[in-house]
């Protein structure tokens, strides 16, 4: 055998050698790195984020105006008093002035209209009381004040009454007290004052309860 023929015969062996490993090569999986250990990277699947809720606010009642009950304005027995008969009123949103410019009679002046409304008209025989015990405490809805009998000698005793700001439940409290210069509480549940008929009593300091009527003496 000629030395040129083998030399044909090597060359396409390895030819075909080659053209076979390229053929594997070519078909094996790049993604199967499984077999020779490479890790994989993992894809975390998103999780859907819920709705954000609007919390919702209760609405506001809107006041609404009632009828004061029936009141009562002769005088409960002597160192007894009654509560105060309230009933809701719808404010409007005018600032209001109350004021008593005469001894007869307690005004309500609406400072934007410059209008002016008597929410009390005491009778002739009747005046607001001096030293401080006259119109002395209101809130957004009622005032308290002491009256006594007109052209009295006698200052300094009179009798606790309240009235709504819109003129209705005129009513009395307490009556026959020798009281100077009462002090109301920021709530308006109680009303401190010194009763000068009552020295006798460590201090003559008494307070008022308002809801309940009740009046306690305390040293």
């Amino acid at each position: 055998m000629s030395h040129s023929f083998m030399k044909s015969i090597m060359y396409w062996c390895g030819l075909v050698c080659l053209c076979s490993s390229l053929l594997i090569a070519c078909s094996s999986d790049p993604t199967s790195g499984r077999a020779s250990g490479t890790p994989q990277a993992h894809t975390p699947t998103p999780t859907p984020t819920p709705p954000i809720s609007t919390p919702t606010t209760a609405a506001t009642p809107t006041p609404i105006t009632q009828p004061v009950p029936p009141t009562q304005t002769d005088c409960p027995a002597r160192l007894t008093g009654r509560a105060l008969v309230t009933a809701p009123l719808a404010q409007g949103k005018d600032p209001q002035i109350i004021y008593a410019l005469t001894k007869q009679r307690i005004t309500r002046y609406d400072t934007v209209t410059h209008t002016s409304t008597d929410i009390v008209t005491l009778p002739a025989t009747k005046e607001l009381g001096d030293f401080g015990s006259g119109l002395f405490a209101r809130n957004d809805q009622w005032v308290f004040f002491f009256t006594r009998e007109a052209n009295s000698i006698d200052y300094v005793s009179g009798d606790l009454q309240a009235v709504r700001i819109d003129g209705q439940g005129l009513q009395t409290l307490e009556c026959a007290m020798y009281i100077n210069f009462p002090l109301i509480s920021p709530d308006h549940h109680y009303i401190a004052f010194n009763d000068f008929e009552q020295m006798s009593t460590p201090s003559g300091l008494f307070l008022f309860d308002t809801t309940t009527g009740v009046i306690t003496p305390h040293a």
